[in-house]
């Protein structure tokens, strides 16, 4: 069957898995087990990115894998789609962080990097992560960053974790260049676990009652994939510290409605395979791509 597709959310974005893998062995990555049964494709990934960057389609996200553990290679990818919104997620390792750091703050069109940081303290990070950069490393890239944190078990986002969590990172907002606004706490419900049905609940979500009992609460968006609830710690004069998000996310990105499937992102997979939802689905997305072709 050769399905219609229609863009769903505003920031509708190209996610691209570089075609290479980290290190680390994180239990709640659904990406893991992809990296040891497709095999990269470099050349095959930069055809796949020539038709991105012809589209219309404003965003690109590269993750992993890890795409720093090769700058060379990442830079001919980003050259790729110089002319998108580009953001890039990373464990950032101690190895080629200098250099991809300069590539972050020197290259326009990367907006923003996120960070995995899945523990309260840098200590425990370490040990789930392997050799990561300190959090003072993080102070110097002048890009925004968002931390992500994932949830592993079900006192991750406990309130007393939650306090250490803002606590480590309003530090490195403080210290970063242009202050709190350019860094983002982003807590992450575990994509894996998250219920349908639950997706978009509040009032009964211990979390957001947490978050709501101890920061200020600043705005709630959400489409039929993902949710999320933001937040503002404040000092005693009411300026921001830092912004909180609790983020929940389905493990799809394409949602059926009759004969439409709505498209809320694109997946670039590392053998240069272009498909619409995380599971590999691309029957009919040549004609997709055909369509958001500019003018």
């Amino acid at each position: 069957m050769i399905h219609d597709f229609t863009i769903g959310r505003s920031d509708f974005s190209v996610t691209v898995y570089v075609p290479w893998n980290c290190t680390n062995n994180c239990k709640f990555c659904p990406s893991k087990k992809d990296y040891e049964t497709i095999k990269g494709d470099f050349g095959r990934l930069k055809q796949s990115l020539l038709l991105i960057r012809k589209s219309i389609l404003p965003i690109v996200v590269f993750t992993g894998g890890e795409p720093s553990a090769d700058v060379d290679k990442l830079q001919e990818l980003l050259s790729m789609v110089d002319n998108k919104v580009v953001y890039i997620n990373t464990s950032l390792p101690k190895r080629n962080s200098k250099e991809f750091i300069d590539i972050v703050n020197h290259t326009e069109c990367i907006k923003s990097i996120s960070i995995s940081r899945h523990e309260p303290t840098y200590e425990a990070d370490s040990k789930l992560l392997h050799h990561i950069v300190e959090d003072e490393v993080i102070a110097t890239i002048k890009k925004p960053v968002r931390i992500n944190v994932v949830s592993q078990k079900d006192d991750t986002f406990s309130i007393g974790n939650i306090a250490n969590y803002v606590e480590r990172w309003s530090k490195v907002a403080k210290q970063k260049e242009g202050g709190a606004g350019t860094l983002v706490l982003n807590l992450r419900g575990n994509y894996c676990q998250q219920k349908k049905e639950e997706l978009h609940e509040m009032t009964n979500n211990k979390v957001i009652n947490d978050l709501a009992r101890t920061y200020y609460y600043q705005s709630h968006t959400f489409c039929n994939v993902c949710d999320t609830c933001t937040f503002l710690k404040r000092n005693e004069k009411r300026e921001s510290e830092l912004t909180i998000c609790y983020h929940r996310g389905m493990m799809t990105t394409a949602v059926p409605f009759g004969n439409i499937i709505e498209l809320n992102d694109l997946i670039i997979l590392q053998n240069g395979d272009i498909c619409y939802d995380w599971d590999g689905k691309k029957e009919g997305i040549s004609t997709f791509l055909d369509i958001i072709q500019q003018k």
